[in-house]
């Protein structure tokens, strides 16, 4: 009995350390020279916006990109309304999205294949959070 007990407690913790609640997808919009990273969230979560309220809560959603001479990232990364509620998990009002969000980022002067980059990142739910997370991303820039 304890043997079978083990292997379960094993199990859930395998399980619910693979959660991954958040599914990102990257590309590049041609007509407008935008980057795009798009954030699809499982339901229940929600990740924070890059606007961060005081000195308190989550960690911020943040956009790198690696420098190359061959385009230019013009002005910070743009991210549409964002709900603000009150988060029981860091007892605040705070700035985040649910289901889906789209981050847009100006590039100019492309004469490259690929931007590469990395967005960190934060999600919870209404009784946790996940520790934030460092995803590398390559866009492939698809100029014509």
């Amino acid at each position: 009995m304890r043997g079978i007990l083990f292997v379960c407690a094993i199990f859930v913790a395998l399980n619910s350390s693979s959660q991954e609640p958040v599914n990102w997808e990257f590309s590049f919009d041609n007509e407008f020279d935008n980057l795009t990273m798009k954030a699809t969230l499982d339901e229940g979560w929600y990740l924070y916006s890059q606007s961060k309220n005081e000195d308190i809560g989550p960690v911020p959603t943040a956009f790198q990109f690696i420098a190359n001479e061959s385009y230019q990232i013009i002005g910070n990364t743009i991210e549409p309304e964002s709900l603000t509620k009150y988060d029981s998990n860091f007892n605040s009002e705070l700035n985040f999205f649910e289901k889906e969000v789209v981050f847009e980022q100006k590039i100019e002067n492309v004469d490259a294949e690929f931007v590469y980059g990395s967005v960190t990142y934060m999600v919870c739910n209404g009784m946790m959070c996940l520790p934030p997370t460092d995803l590398e991303f390559i866009i492939q820039l698809n100029k014509q």
